[in-house]
């Protein structure tokens, strides 16, 4: 398996806040999150990919939504960084239609690492 590293820029985010039903539904706070965020449309600076993060917020007990780890242990340059308001995230990559038409939905994983502070 082959791992990207990217940096994403700061950024402002609107968020669902924390669904502890996880619940995708139009009722329900993740799927209307979904429907008000898929009708924005990002300025020029704002055109990074992807635009919304799913993560799970232990303390909350909880999936939230925000618009906008395996090897990592063996790497000799990278460490996770772990810290409050820092969380694994993922984005759903598989079109809507491929969704709806299978059930099943691949999401791509950003993990928050940081450089090793490596000075002898």
């Amino acid at each position: 398996m082959q791992f990207r590293i990217i940096s994403i820029p700061p950024f402002q985010a609107v968020s669902s806040g924390v669904d502890p039903n996880q619940d995708f539904s139009e009722s329900g706070g993740l799927g209307k999150f979904n429907a008000y965020f898929s009708k924005l449309e990002p300025g020029p600076r704002d055109r990074f990919m992807p635009r919304d993060f799913l993560y799970y917020d232990a303390e909350q007990e909880g999936l939230v939504w925000v618009y906008a780890l395996t090897w990592i242990a063996q790497s000799e340059f990278f460490e996770l960084d772990q810290r409050a308001d820092h969380y694994p995230m993922g984005h759903i990559i598989t079109p809507p239609e491929v969704i709806k038409a299978t059930g099943e939905a691949q999401m791509e994983a950003f993990i928050p690492i940081k450089l090793k502070d490596n000075e002898v």
